[in-house]
């Protein structure tokens, strides 16, 4: 067997350890907002690990000192186990709050330390005769920073004796880009000391509907890391009457909608009794005035390209040719007010779009704003579907351009093969709008041979 798969076999037996433990002597700590807080001597001491309390500046009720023999060799002595739980998957940073009195800055500095039963690693601290959260690993002369990546469920993080006379007194955890504070007084992470972690429901992605459609279906999913989900049960909790279908299963049927704003909740229970809740808010506008293009636009190698004129302007969406440099008839251009709150007040723009092939996809539009500013007059609302309307920008200024950007939004939509519809809606006066790109994500972006 190889040494990945005895390391993998390894981990199993751990985790399933850890899972069957739970409700004794090893409670498992609860991740939060990607930050995992445990105090060393949490755990009972065994060996020569010793509690002590004569350096101040430690936190709870003390530290624990390694009191025993060296041990570089190999761990043998001191077996401390730390069981916690990641519900945010990915890379955590691990620091440990040390200290060591040693004039040599380089010996009584180490403890060895492994995750999920993977290679026993030294792990030091540098500094002496001070508390510091400085950790590091020690790979025959490569010293990083202590990091690993986690994912969702429960982890088993294993300490031993290596050198006499190293204390520690706390472990956090946080995640790549949480803001961390070296701050030893930080509460320890909630725990779980029965044998059952809640079920994570997930109800979905806000839903925006615009009559005269007035049904949509909500698909609901869950995890369970113990054990199974079991049940699924949705209920309004707020918004106009609505009929509803499937309320004990994760897609739930909505058909009767009316104008307002509905909020819906998604409750799964396992397979232990333990319960978990999610919201959804689903908006439903009045009809408003939507032009639709006649045509159904099919990719073709995983993209195409259409007229944004391909649909007729209505109420203050203007076709204009004053500009030079457009393709097709014109381009279409929003003489309008703004509506910087609102994506669903103004008149939209309605594109067919054939999907052959499930993926994610992006669009563009070659475009062009003529405001003095760079990010003024440059931006318009689109969304896919019903989904949630999203910012879209250039801030390229007085040219037409293919420059494309989104706030908050990565750009990309998860599209399945068939039938969508691309929205576009006012926002800023003076954006105009010329033609427009959709493709799928990695496929090679071509510009219709029209300039930059």
């Amino acid at each position: 067997m190889s040494t990945r798969k005895n390391a993998f076999a390894i981990l199993i037996v751990l985790v399933s350890m850890s899972l069957t433990s739970v409700g004794k002597e090893n409670p498992i700590y609860q991740e939060k907002d990607g930050v995992v807080v445990m105090q060393f001597e949490s755990a009972p001491a065994v060996d020569e690990w010793v509690l002590e309390t004569s350096f101040k500046g430690y936190s709870g009720s003390g530290y624990y000192t390694w009191r025993g023999d060296d041990h570089f060799r190999e761990p043998s002595r001191g077996m401390l186990t730390f069981r916690f739980v990641i519900q945010n998957p990915g890379t955590y940073h691990l620091r440990f709050h040390s200290l060591h009195m040693h004039d040599d800055t380089s010996l009584e500095n180490d403890v060895w330390m492994r995750m999920d039963g993977g290679e026993w690693k030294k792990t030091f601290a540098t500094p002496n005769k001070k508390w510091t959260w400085m950790t590091k690993h020690d790979f025959e002369g490569y010293k990083p920073w202590a990091s690993y990546v986690l994912g969702k469920g429960i982890h088993v993080l294993e300490f031993a004796g290596r050198s006499k006379n190293f204390s520690i007194d706390m472990i956090h955890l946080y995640k790549d880009g949480v803001f961390w504070i070296e701050d030893h007084t930080l509460p320890e992470s909630s725990t779980v000391t029965k044998g059952n972690l809640a079920p994570r429901p997930d109800a979905g992605p806000e839903k925006n509907l615009t009559l005269p459609r007035e049904n949509v279906v909500l698909s609901g999913t869950a995890e369970d890391i113990d054990g199974t989900v079991v049940a699924y049960e949705w209920e309004k909790v707020s918004g106009p009457s609505i009929q509803m279908k499937g309320v004990n299963s994760p897609q739930l049927k909505l058909s009767g909608l009316k104008p307002g704003e509905y909020v819906f909740r998604l409750k799964v229970t396992d397979n232990e009794g333990g319960t978990g809740y999610d919201d959804i808010k689903v908006i439903v506008y009045p009809a408003s005035q939507v032009s639709v293009a006649d045509s159904v636009f099919v990719l073709s190698g995983g993209q195409v390209e259409f007229e944004a004129e391909a649909v007729s302007a209505r109420g203050q969406w203007k076709l204009e040719k004053e500009n030079d440099g457009y393709s097709g008839a014109g381009y279409l251009v929003w003489r309008g007010r703004n509506y910087f709150d609102d994506p669903q007040v103004g008149p939209q723009f309605a594109y067919k779009i054939r999907i052959e092939e499930d993926g994610e996809y992006s669009f563009r539009i070659r475009d062009r704003h003529d405001h003095r500013l760079g990010d003024q007059e440059n931006d318009t609302w689109v969304r896919f579907d019903d989904g949630q309307w999203v910012k879209w920008y250039s801030n390229e200024k007085q040219k037409w351009t293919w420059q494309t950007g989104f706030i908050d939004f990565d750009g990309f939509w998860p599209l399945t093969t068939g039938v969508h519809t691309l929205y576009l809606s006012p926002r800023s006066f003076g954006h105009k709008l010329d033609r427009i790109h959709v493709f799928k994500k990695g496929a090679v972006q071509k510009s219709g041979g029209i300039g930059d």
